[in-house]
């Protein structure tokens, strides 16, 4: 792309100079050509940089997929494998009565994941996107829940405040960030908008059971 655009300006130029080679200074019009030929090669690169991020995003597939497992121990207790290598596993419990509290709920989980990727979201807004070097940014999400009309508990809503090290106005590009990180938060949509959820029950022989009311 670079060659070719050099060879489009290189000839073009040339005419150009020796047209008004009889009535500019010669030194001019040079110094000009070479303006020109500069041009056309800062643009030829500019187009290779597009055509190679558009071939990067095209390469990544429009799908990816992740895998949780989990392994009851005793009571409520389950532990969380991850399907990343080297990931220490996580303990997951209910609280007193039905559990010993020795990690936090699933609710509690949602909650940490919309505050994590809400906070990594304006970080990388503002480290990545616009090259700022922000200080440490602080999570706090508070979770309702409420019962629904058959009585049954549900997060009704999650409140989420994200404090900066820095004050209004002490980081250029504050304000745009604030306009648009929630949008590339994964999980904060995602939930916004309800996420489908297919579930299967096996038993020990690896046959999906189905309850009555499916078989019928």
């Amino acid at each position: 792309m670079q060659d070719r655009a050099a060879a489009w300006a290189q000839p073009r130029a040339a005419a150009w100079v020796r047209a008004q080679a009889a009535v500019v200074d010669p030194v001019a019009v040079v110094v000009v050509a070479v303006v020109v030929v500069a041009a056309a090669v800062v643009a030829a690169e500019a187009v290779e940089v597009a055509d190679a991020v558009a071939g990067a995003e095209a390469s990544m597939s429009d799908t990816q997929t992740f895998s949780i497992e989990l392994q009851q121990r005793e009571g409520f207790e389950f532990g969380v494998r991850f399907d990343w290598p080297g990931m220490p596993e996580l303990v997951l419990d209910e609280p007193e009565p039905l559990g010993k509290r020795k990690g936090p709920n699933a609710a509690r989980l949602v909650g940490a994941a919309v505050a994590n990727c809400l906070a990594a979201s304006l970080v990388f807004c503002l480290r990545n996107k616009f090259r700022q070097n922000p200080g440490p940014v602080r999570a706090r999400a508070t979770g309702r829940l409420e019962r629904n009309d058959k009585g049954r508990y549900r997060i009704a809503g999650i409140d989420v405040v994200l404090s900066l090290s820095e004050k209004s106005g002490d980081m250029p590009h504050q304000e745009r960030c604030l306009e648009q990180f929630e949008d590339f938060c994964i999980v904060t949509e995602s939930i916004r908008r309800g996420i489908p959820v297919t579930v299967s029950v096996r038993d020990a022989a690896g046959e999906t059971l189905e309850p009555a009311a499916a078989r019928a």
